[in-house]
């Protein structure tokens, strides 16, 4: 556990408000929730007060790592930042700690420590090392989706990192990204067979010693590119390319940018290089969170939607930092995912308040899949796509 001794004072600061379970009364007039995890389950230790009791409880010796539920409760959250965006603002403890980072190095201890991960993330540690993405697919098929589109086969500035989700599940992402790069002229290249899953899933599940051999070799992969532009239209990989990379990796910064797919449009619409055409239909949009919470882009895709002719963009009623997690993202997906279907149930039963919705807009691959399937279990009629393929609509 010796990972968690530099938060040995940090959990006395913890004052319990519960501020952290639920969303900003003061900016959406309405008292609800925006922890899922505390919500599921019901009891203290799955709030983040009660993982900051938790550690301290590990720190002194109060509580065996190895007892029983310690896992469940360690791994049963989405890592969504909802917390941490209440506690940051409105606290003193959030000013000295972020909890992101803080159940990050929990789960890192555990693993040190031998206990976990839980066994749904140790298959996707297998499988991301033997098969570079955590679907056991054939990575030299990761571009397969490409069919007949047009990528560069020379070095170029650009470079697009699909991703494991958009490569290998909802490939309508990545096709609809590169159809809107290719109609704006842009000249970008892959890595074909050479891009690696990112990591994200290894170090969302404590793994980090595990994710180093993927990172480093995506890291190099891009090196060698001679990109000076990353652009990627997953949330997950910018959140782990833009924070965990340099870190991982000791850097301070890294020799190319990364940019997500929204903030890219965004720019190239500012600079008046996209004609849109008009469309009548009723939105709302989603906020991945590791691109809202933990990397604080959330006006770009907003902006991305209103620059369309035509379109009636409704918020939700929790949104921005407040959004409420999809329900897919911190591991749970793969170990729990009855929970993972119950948030995002529950997000598709706040679009119910919106009148005359018919499209449900993200940004992250991952963010779409579990609403889509939240969608059809509750038996609604929502489309829920990206923000890409929106957008192609109106080129």
């Amino acid at each position: 556990m010796e990972i968690l001794e530099k938060y040995s004072k940090i959990v006395y600061y913890c004052s319990h408000c519960r501020l952290c379970s639920i969303a900003n009364y003061h900016e959406l007039k309405d008292w609800v929730p925006i922890c899922p995890s505390g919500s599921y389950f019901g009891f203290e230790s799955y709030f983040s007060s009660g993982r900051i009791e938790l550690i301290r409880g590990l720190l002194e010796g109060d509580v065996k790592p190895e007892a029983e539920d310690v896992l469940q409760i360690v791994y049963g959250c989405q890592v969504c930042g909802g917390c941490f965006v209440q506690c940051k603002d409105f606290t003193a403890l959030g000013a000295v700690q972020n909890q992101l980072e803080t159940f990050e190095d929990l789960r890192t201890a555990m693993v040190d420590s031998g206990i976990g991960p839980m066994p749904a993330h140790l298959e996707i540690k297998n499988d991301v090392l033997e098969y570079h993405n955590p679907y056991r697919e054939s990575n030299e098929e990761r571009f397969s989706w490409l069919e007949n589109r047009e990528v560069s086969d020379k070095a170029e500035a650009m470079l697009y990192f699909a991703g494991c989700t958009a490569a290998f599940r909802e490939k309508e992402i990545a096709q609809a990204t590169v159809d809107v790069l290719n109609k704006m002229g842009a000249k970008f290249s892959i890595l074909g067979g050479e891009e690696w899953c990112c990591g994200s899933p290894m170090l969302r599940s404590g793994l980090r010693k595990d994710a180093i051999e993927v990172i480093e070799h995506n890291y190099q992969a891009i090196v060698n590119s001679g990109a000076t532009t990353v652009i990627t239209s997953c949330a997950g990989c910018y959140k782990t390319l833009t924070q965990d990379y340099p870190l991982l990796l000791g850097k301070d910064k890294l020799e190319f940018k990364i940019v997500h797919s929204s903030e890219f449009f965004d720019s190239q619409i500012g600079k008046g290089k996209m004609k849109l055409k008009p469309q009548k239909v009723t939105v709302t949009y989603h906020d991945p969170c590791h691109l809202a919470r933990h990397a604080s882009v959330r006006k770009a895709p907003r902006r991305v939607i209103s620059a369309i002719p035509g379109v009636n963009f409704i918020e939700f009623q929790r949104n921005n930092k407040n959004a409420w997690c999809c329900g897919a993202g911190g591991g749970v997906k793969k170990a729990f995912p009855e929970f993972a279907l119950w948030t995002g149930q529950d997000r598709i039963k706040e679009a119910d308040m919106i009148e005359d919705l018919t499209t449900i807009v993200s940004t992250c691959p991952f963010c779409k899949r579990n609403l889509k399937e939240s969608v059809e279990a509750l038996g609604r009629n929502y489309k829920v796509i990206d923000l890409t393929e929106l957008l192609l609509k109106s080129l």
